[in-house]
């Protein structure tokens, strides 16, 4: 044990009185179908889905030693049960010989990890804050693209556009009247309502029988609004 500032005895072990995450175990488990179907000559179906389970345990722990006159702050227990189904549908169509159309749709689920729910402390940027509070973040993905191959010359063109619900993201929560200069504070948060959109380029050649040249060019936007 060791005691804190205001004399008490607390059960810890000494590895992890300045830890920045609480000690726990974090598992997932996720089973997967996948399948193609082949509905014409020209015509390919693929769609797949997955299910996923989080398991977090979490035990009582010190985030930071005490000092002086305050208090020590303590990770409280957790456990956190969750799943989460998430699927998509593609389609490739193949007009002429080596050219590829391609459209998919997928949504997708992030569950907060424990750098997202736990983690106090510095960083790079400054010192960063978890949210334990946080919801699981959502999203709906939709693409377009196009592949065309012929012989060792190939060029690929994709366009892209995703919404996000919960998106998990760290901004600045410095609090008012810090001097100029001092290290910015940041915190996890859920963004209500978030998109990104882009697309990508990509060129490659095939030459001399081992060798290959590639360039790709790709470009993202997106916008993110909170109430």
């Amino acid at each position: 044990y060791w005691v804190d500032a205001y004399g008490t005895q607390v059960q810890s072990d000494p590895d992890r009185i300045s830890a920045s995450v609480p000690d726990g175990t974090f598992d997932s488990y996720a089973s997967y179908l996948q399948s193609e179907w082949y509905l014409a000559p020209r015509w390919t179906v693929s769609a797949g889905g997955r299910y996923t389970h989080y398991r977090y345990r979490t035990r009582l722990g010190l985030s930071s030693p005490a000092a002086g006159p305050s208090p020590a702050v303590y990770f409280q227990p957790l456990a956190v049960n969750d799943g989460a189904l998430s699927g998509s549908l593609g389609i490739v169509y193949t007009p002429i010989e080596d050219l590829h159309l391609t459209a998919n749709v997928a949504n997708g689920y992030r569950q907060p990890n424990a750098q997202d729910l736990f983690f106090n402390g510095p960083a790079s940027v400054g010192t960063v804050l978890g949210n334990p509070d946080l919801n699981p973040e959502r999203s709906v993905s939709y693409d377009l693209g196009l592949r065309w191959g012929p012989g060792d010359l190939g060029l690929a063109g994709n366009m892209f556009y995703s919404t996000y619900d919960d998106l998990i993201d760290a901004i600045d929560a410095t609090p008012a009247g810090t001097p100029a200069g001092a290290p910015r504070t940041y915190q996890y948060v859920n963004i209500t309502r978030a998109r990104i959109w882009g697309g990508e380029l990509e060129g490659e050649y095939r030459f001399l029988r081992r060798f290959q040249a590639r360039l790709v060019l790709a470009g993202t936007i997106g916008d993110i609004t909170n109430a």
